[in-house]
């Protein structure tokens, strides 16, 4: 009786090995190195293509795909990657477009056997529906959900000389890279519902202007107004992020400021006995209660300076020029941006500044008039 049993279980088996499509198995096991289906995380990406390095971006007024170089302010290139709810499945929502526009496949032409590349919005055409299968080097085959000819086709930057549009296309050996991506991370926050780079008030605002229905929502800013990710976007995430920014206090220059969030130290001066030729000055911070972000350092009618921030503490810049630096009127010369720490102690600090030298044309010492402004950013 158990021989006879072990016989129907192997009979049914091989009777479901036969069953399944070709195109299933093409790709799990023709391509080498290829892991599982579900492979790649939610979150917001750029797709750079392993071929050429060029990226895929969408034309957002004819809602077409193509290749193009990278850029950091094109929200063609954003792509939203989340999994299905139901079968491990991806569904892909372009960054650029209003509400759920989805990367999916559109008509295969039967003499290529490849497909065009569309966005469309929708939920149940199983079409909308991508596997993501990440290979040994890093990169990954994006394929369409299998239609009803049951031919797996893999997404690919078009062979060159035949367009700048992405298409669809059957497994191809000989120009496999063309069909790999390397997904690379967007640096993005949940809760940057305006993707500003900051969480603040605004995104608040920006939610709540959405669910008004007086703004609409990308792909890209549908993921992040998700904030507490229970997959449905409501007033309950306006007041997840309100929450999330209720931090503790701490005052710099006088002045109230959350623990955790960055904020914008904007340095004005002013000289009007006469023009400028040369200056020195030192801001001072303590390394303790802020940190300075270099990146974002920025000077403005001084020439070109040279600043120090090796020292934690200090940023020592200075400039000079044959051509006087006119100063009259107050008004930024130096813009910096930084960061108090979530788990500082120090419940007060200041950010100051001293110029050290101020000279003439003549090498007269000159005198000026500073105001520091703080402007928190968020987090």
């Amino acid at each position: 009786m158990k021989k006879r049993m072990n016989a129907v279980i192997c009979i049914l088996l091989v009777l479901a090995m036969v069953c399944i499509p070709a195109s299933y198995s093409a790709l799990e096991a023709g391509q080498a190195g290829t892991r599982a289906m579900y492979d790649a995380e939610e979150g917001i990406y750029y797709l750079r293509n392993k071929a050429t390095g060029m990226y895929a971006t969408v034309n957002a007024p004819w809602q077409t795909v193509y290749k193009d170089t990278f850029s950091k302010n094109n929200l063609g290139q954003l792509w939203t990657i989340k999994i299905s709810d139901y079968d491990f499945y991806y569904y892909m929502y372009s960054g650029a477009l209003p509400e759920d526009y989805r990367l999916t496949q559109g008509t295969v032409d039967s003499a290529s056997n490849k497909a065009s590349v569309t966005l469309t919005t929708g939920t149940s055409n199983p079409k909308y529906k991508i596997v993501a299968s990440q290979l040994n080097d890093g990169s990954f085959y994006i394929t369409s959900m299998l239609t009803s000819d049951y031919v797996t086709r893999y997404l690919q930057v078009p062979a060159q000389g035949t367009g700048v549009l992405l298409e669809w296309a059957p497994f191809d050996s000989s120009n496999a890279d063309a069909q790999k991506w390397y997904l690379e991370k967007a640096d993005f926050k949940l809760g940057d519902v305006n993707m500003d780079g900051y969480i603040n008030n605004a995104d608040v605002t920006y939610l709540q202007e959405y669910l008004s229905g007086s703004e609409s929502l990308s792909g890209a800013q549908l993921y992040l107004a998700d904030f507490n990710r229970d997959g449905v976007i409501n007033i309950a995430d306006a007041t997840a992020i309100q929450l999330f920014m209720n931090k503790p206090l701490i005052r710099i220059n006088g002045q109230e400021y959350h623990k955790g969030a960055a904020f914008r130290y904007t340095l004005e001066y002013s000289c009007t006995s006469a023009p400028v030729a040369g200056l020195q000055g030192t801001v001072s911070y303590n390394s303790g209660a802020v940190v300075f972000n270099e990146d974002s350092i920025e000077f403005s009618r001084i020439g070109s300076p040279v600043y120090n921030a090796s020292n934690p503490g200090t940023i020592r810049f200075n400039s000079s020029s044959a051509n006087p630096f006119d100063l009259n009127g107050l008004a930024p010369i130096m813009t910096a941006e930084f960061t108090v720490p979530q788990d500082t102690a120090i419940s007060e600090t200041a950010v100051n500044f001293q110029m050290e030298n101020l000279y003439g044309v003549d090498f007269n010492a000159l005198r000026g008039k500073q105001r520091v402004t703080i402007t928190e950013l968020g987090f």
